[in-house]
Order: structure tokens, then sequence, then C-alpha cells
């Protein structure tokens, strides 16, 4: 379905052909996408080999995707950098400017709303040119993007900024203004004529301006009709004079509710006098911007094609009539605006929607928003300020509330989640989601895909920050897994530490000492030497560390320490099956010196492991042929070394 409109249906092409006896088959899978693929008619019946044995192709379809574009990503970013101070926000509630605060924040998300309108609309106008269907799905963006604005910008004035009676429908008279650009059209149209009283559009845009609340530029334009020497220039400078008058509510200090009114009724009694004096009869234009200064029912009703709809209508006769209304009263006089525009069974889902924010019906506009966006993007923001605000939908139930505000986020952040680039954001809002925050957030980190180490890094401060150690050693565990499989035997043994994987580091540590063997060196030393603590993850892990700790003793010329551990090594068996026979040739460096290393109990010692190793390479399937000579030397050095330890 479309975003704004349910009467239209989008429809998709899958490019594929169907021969005879097949049709298009779709299955439901995950992420709430079909998958479309051509199958024979009857599944049942029986099917030629050459149709099974033929290559079939699936086609994933997914809908509401008005969050992938480049103007819809902006939304999504900068959006989600507002909710997220909006959020740090709430956690100040007792500071006195709150409320001005919550206002800033509704006012960053209008800016974000027109910025995207504004560009969405420049593509338009630029595609028009170039690819109709192209210019076609821009311009339903672009009316997409004008009713979020539209509705986010009512509710800011009547739900979030909380005016008091008389400033109230002067801001509202500013939105019709912001909104609809009729009355700059028509004065357009006119001042750029070379004569421009004269023009068809000329009383229009003085009647659009006046119902926009414009009254000094109305003023302005009546004055180009006032000529000196006409017989209609006292009742122009009559007009000009009423418009002049005019009263103007302020919040100044000074400035009373019922100062203002008393002028109020002054004027319009003067406007009205004048009226039934017959000041403009002769002059039928004039007369009709009287009766909208008298506040007349009528004349509005007769000048509505030149608002932007019933709600700019019902702004500009309350303009008029009731300057001092209260916001709550607002929606009492909407009817009769309704009815001039083809009642209530011409209302579209806008227009229920605005309804709804004039009534101050909060969970009605949910629920509209809710039905009518499906990208979810203004329903879950503006739930979210207004129950910053304290405005709920249910003011009684703090639960439902909640609820209402964790499922806007979890679906908001499922449709978010169908695009890679959007994982971080995703993340924020579902731990920002509610009670069950960290149980969302396991399920989603569990399924980003982590195809580089950069990203790997990014998803594991997340889980450090919010305490995710399950997925923080998963995705340990899952890049020592790959690091493995590349043969970077350094890097994972690192990842295998971090994931405090026993089984794993054992396997790698096991790797690295075989490749010793077939080398006579480690390639990651850097690795093994910095292994600290993380030795007590597996016996095979400390092995490794105190065979690294020998290597650098006899590097560093201290062979008895060195000749010490590496007996230490050999008596305690640590060392895997296929590593003793390494162990026993080491000891051979330190078997040949005149002065004995080894005494007679050492050397028994080695005598009694190169017998143990010799009886297990027995049992092998060769046994034991490959190191016949190796056992030989060994014993021979080891029989040496004990007659000269006798001696001494």
């Amino acid at each position: 379905m479309d975003g704004y409109e349910s009467e239209k249906i989008q429809s998709m092409v899958v490019n594929d052909r169907i021969d005879d006896g097949q049709t298009l088959h779709a299955v439901w899978v995950p992420n709430k996408q079909l998958a479309a693929f051509i199958g024979p008619i009857d599944c049942e019946s029986g099917v030629s080999n050459q149709s099974r044995d033929k290559p079939g192709v699936v086609h994933l379809i997914s809908w509401n995707q008005d969050l992938y574009d480049s103007t819809a990503r902006k939304l999504v970013h900068q959006s989600h950098i507002v909710f997220s101070s909006l959020q740090d926000l709430k956690k100040e509630s007792d500071d006195p400017s709150y409320s001005n605060l919550l206002l800033n924040t509704s006012r960053k998300y209008r800016s974000i709303l027109r910025s995207c309108f504004l560009e969405v609309k420049d593509q338009s106008q630029q595609q028009s040119f170039v690819d109709a269907n192209a210019a076609e799905e821009l311009r339903a963006k672009v009316d997409l993007y004008s009713m979020m604005e539209l509705i986010w910008s009512l509710s800011e004035v009547l739900l979030i900024e909380n005016l008091p009676e008389g400033l109230v429908i002067l801001r509202l008279m500013e939105w019709c203004k912001w909104h609809f650009p009729i009355a700059n059209e028509l004065v357009s149209e006119c001042t750029s004529s070379d004569d421009p009283i004269r023009h068809s559009s000329y009383w229009k845009a003085i009647y659009a301006l006046l119902l926009q609340g414009r009254t000094e530029e109305a003023s302005s334009l009546l004055k180009l009709n006032k000529i000196v020497q006409s017989p209609d220039f006292k009742m122009f400078s009559s007009i000009e004079e009423l418009l002049r008058k005019k009263p103007t509510f302020t919040s100044n200090v000074g400035n009373t509710v019922g100062d203002f009114e008393w002028k109020w009724r002054n004027w319009v009694e003067e406007c009205k006098r004048r009226l039934k004096d017959g000041d403009f009869d002769s002059k039928v234009e004039l007369k009709t911007v009287c009766r909208i200064l008298c506040g007349e029912e009528e004349v509005f009703h007769e000048l509505h094609e030149l608002c932007g709809g019933w709600y700019h209508l019902l702004i500009s006769y309350l303009y008029y009539s009731s300057p001092l209304i209260s916001g709550y009263d607002i929606h009492y006089h909407s009817s009769k605006c309704i009815e001039v525009y083809g009642g209530a069974v011409e209302l579209t889902s806008l227009d229920t929607i605005l309804l709804s924010i004039f009534r101050y019906d909060i969970s009605l506009v949910i629920n509209e928003c809710c039905r009518q966006f499906t990208n979810w993007w203004l329903p879950l923001h503006l739930t979210d300020l207004l129950q910053a605000c304290g405005l709920c939908p249910s003011s009684d139930n703090h639960d439902e509330n909640e609820n209402l505000r964790e499922s806007l986020i979890v679906t908001y952040a499922e449709g978010l989640s169908k695009h890679a680039s959007f994982w971080q954001v995703v993340a924020y809002y579902l731990a920002n989601s509610g009670s069950r925050a960290s149980n969302y957030l396991k399920l989603f980190v569990g399924r980003i895909p982590i195809n580089c180490e950069k990203k790997a890094a990014k998803v594991l401060r997340l889980c450090k920050k919010y305490n995710l150690s399950s997925e923080e050693r998963s995705i340990h565990r899952q890049l020592a897994i790959r690091a493995l499989q590349l043969n970077r035997l350094g890097n994972a043994l690192s990842w295998s530490i971090k994931a405090k994987d026993q089984d794993l580091s054992k396997h790698i540590t096991d790797k690295l000492l075989e490749e010793f063997t077939k080398t006579g060196s480690f390639s990651n030393t850097g690795v093994i030497d910095y292994l600290g603590s993380a030795v007590l993850v597996s016996d095979r892990l400390s092995f490794l560390s105190k065979y690294r700790e020998f290597q650098k003793l006899h590097a560093d010329g201290k062979y008895e320490e060195a000749a010490y551990l590496l007996l230490n090594l050999l008596v305690s068996r640590t060392a895997p099956e296929k590593f003793q026979l390494t162990l026993m040739l080491d000891s051979m460096k330190f078997l040949d010196s005149d002065k004995p290393i080894y005494g007679v109990e050492e050397t028994a010692a080695l005598l009694a492991q190169l017998n143990k190793l010799q009886e297990e390479k027995m049992t092998t399937k060769d046994g034991g042929g490959d190191n016949k000579d190796k056992f030989v030397m060994l014993r021979l050095a080891l029989t040496e070394n004990m007659a000269r330890a006798i001696v001494n």
C-alpha cells in the first residue's frame, strides 16, 4: 500500500518469463518479504523432467522502501541525533526550562522535515524535464513530506507550545501562511503584469492576503487602486483606515486580554457600522473586504476556494470572529467549514488526522498516523515527544503508553534493519525502547552481519556499551574462526582469548605449535609474548606462554633457567603429544656442555620421558620409524650427560 493514500495500490513487476503450464507463486519469508518464483500451475500434478531440471530464480519483493533513498537516509540519521538528545533531556524533567527545551526539540524535528521536503521538491522539478515516471514518484514523496510537516507543525502549535488565548490563533495563522502559498502566488501573478489593478487575480490576491491575516500587505495592494480624483477614493481611504486600526494581540508586558478584547469590540463595531451604513455598497469588492473584517461567516464560505482546505478556512474565520478563542474550543467550529468542502464523506486521511489534532484526541492522531504512514517515522517520533511533554494517548495507564512507544520503536527499527547502513541507528532505538530493550538488542546484534574487522570493532563497542557480554564473546568467536580460516593464527588466537573459548583457543594453540614444528619459529610472537592473564583460559595457552618464555631465556643466555623450565614442561606433559619430541630435542641444547646443567636426577627424568615417548611412538602405524634416528641420538646424548653428571 502507498504510504499516504490507501486508495492507491503499488504495483511491482517481476522480471521473469512464464511458460505454458506455469504460474507465479509466492511465499512469505523473514523481514516481511515475499519470495516470488515461477512454478507449475498445479504443484501436485506430475511435471516433466525437463521442467523439473530447469533452474529457477527467486525474486525477493519488499514493501515500505520509503526510508532507503538519499533524502530518507538524511531524515533517519538527523532525526536519530534529535531522538538521542531527547532521551538525555528526559532525565532533566525537573529543569525549569524543560518545556522550552521540548519545544526546541520539536522545532528541530520540523526543520529536518522541511529540509527533506524542499530537497525532494527540488529533485522533482529537475526530474520533470528528464523522466516522467521518476518525476511522478518524486511528486508522491513531495506529498508525503508535505503531509508529515503539516501534521507535525500543527501538533507543535496546539499540543506542544500550549499557547494562551489570543496567541494560539495568531500562531495558527502563521501556520497557514507557511503551508499555503495561495496568496503569494496570486500576488505574484497580478504584480508581475503591466496593469496589476485590472488583472483578474487582483481582488483574489487581496482576499487571500486577508484570509491569512496579512492586513498590511493587503492595504499596500489596495493603494495601487487608490486614485485621488477617483469617485471611489473615499471608500478606499475608509477601508484602509479600518485595516490600519485593526488591533493585534501581543504577549508584551502591560497588554492584557481584557484590553485587547475592548479594542477588538470597538473596531468590529466600527466595521459593522460602516458596512451597515452602506459606505461600500457601490464597490462590491470593498464591501467583501469589510465583510471579512466583520467576521461574517457567509463571506468565508464564498471565498473558500482561496483557502488550502477546511482547516485554513476555519482558522481564517476564527481569526476575525473569535481571536481570543482557546485552542480546546477551535474544533467546535470545524463542522461548518468541513461542510463547505463536501462534508465528512469527503474527508481524506490527512483531514482526519488534522481534525483529531484540533480535538486534542492524541490516541486517534497516533492511530491514524500508524495506519497511513508505512515508514513509522512520524508516529514514533511524535509519540515519543508527546509522552515527554506529558501528553499520552492513555493518560490513566502508564504501562499501556510505554507498550505503545515500545511497539512503535520496534516496528520502526525493524523497517530500518532491512538496510545494512542503518544498523547503528537501529541499535540505539532498540536500546531506548523500554523495559525489554536488552532482549531486543541481543536478538538484533546476533543478526548483524560481520563482514570486516572495522565493523566488528563498532559492534563490539556497542556490546560493551550495553553490557551484552554473551554477544560480545560470540562476535569474538566469529572473528577467531574467520581468522583461522584465513590462516592468520595470531589474530585467531587473540580473538579466541577475548571470546574466552577454551576449546577454540586450545585448537589454535595446537595449530601454532604445529607450525613451529614445521618451520622452527613462531610467526606471531607479539601475540604470544603479551598473553598475560589470558593463559588462564586453557592449559594449552599456559604451556605456549611457558615455552615462549623458555625461548627468550635461551636467547638471552640464561641457559640454566631455560633448561629447568624446559624440564618442567616435559615432566608436566602439558604439551600436545605431537610436540613432546620437539621438547626432547630442545633439551639437547643443554647436553653437550663440559659442565653438565642437568644433574643425575634431572637426566634420569629426561630418560624416563624419552622411554615413555618412544613407547607411545611404537604404538603408531609407522612404529615411530621416521623418528628412530632422533631417539637414538637423544638416548646417546642423555647417556653421555649422565656419565658426566656422575663424574662431577
